[in-house]
């Protein structure tokens, strides 16, 4: 299994998440071996993240000084979490200079995760080290004129409808989105779109 693929794995397989606000699931993990910290969302797991996925209302939401401009359905989903993960992040960071700071997130988590790391930035004015996303949502409307993460990796698979098609007219980072798994074929593949959202640990990230 590459890293990209343990990643996923890693993400679709945790039980322990915790819950906060509108359903959102996360969990900090201090990674001794990889000295990393990393902050990681699950996916839509209920109906209450499915309809904040389909809420794709442009809406402006404040994070610290700085206005972002996402969809209404992920702003009442952040907001909820009353900034809880990332709070409990920037201690883990803190607490471990020398380990490198990564969020991951899967489909809805996806959202959460590429705020969080606009947060995370604009509130202790550093860069995150990592952000990985699979089945990623395109989730902006306003670019961002600075850098403010080191890496970013925004999989995707042409044959995922649910992430790729759910959130329409809007963008991810740009030159930071990267198509993984076979080439989109809406006829034979349409009804096996769960399976390609599910799977993303067996695509090629080469």
């Amino acid at each position: 299994m590459t890293e990209e693929q343990q990643k996923f794995y890693d993400i679709k397989y945790t039980s322990d998440y915790k819950v906060i606000g509108l359903d959102i699931d996360y969990k900090i993990i201090v990674d001794d071996v990889n000295k990393r910290v990393i902050l990681q969302y699950e996916e839509s797991d209920s109906n209450t993240d499915w309809w904040n996925n389909f809420l794709f209302i442009p809406w402006p939401l404040k994070l610290d000084n700085e206005i972002i401009w996402t969809s209404l359905g992920y702003v009442r989903a952040y907001k909820s979490t009353e900034n809880g993960p990332l709070a409990e992040f920037i201690i883990q960071v803190l607490s471990h200079p020398d380990y490198k700071s990564c969020i991951w997130g899967w489909s809805f988590g996806s959202a959460m995760a590429k705020i969080t790391a606009r947060h995370f930035n604009i509130r202790i004015s550093r860069e995150l080290d990592e952000l990985t996303t699979f089945g990623d949502v395109k989730c902006f409307l306003n670019p961002f004129k600075k850098s403010y993460c080191k890496r970013i990796r925004e999989y995707w698979t042409p044959n995922d409808f649910i992430a790729h098609h759910c959130v329409p007219f809007y963008h991810g980072d740009k030159d930071c989105r990267y198509k993984v798994g076979p080439k989109l074929n809406i006829f034979n593949e349409l009804f096996k779109t769960e399976y390609y959202h599910t799977h993303y640990d067996e695509y090629d990230y080469e």
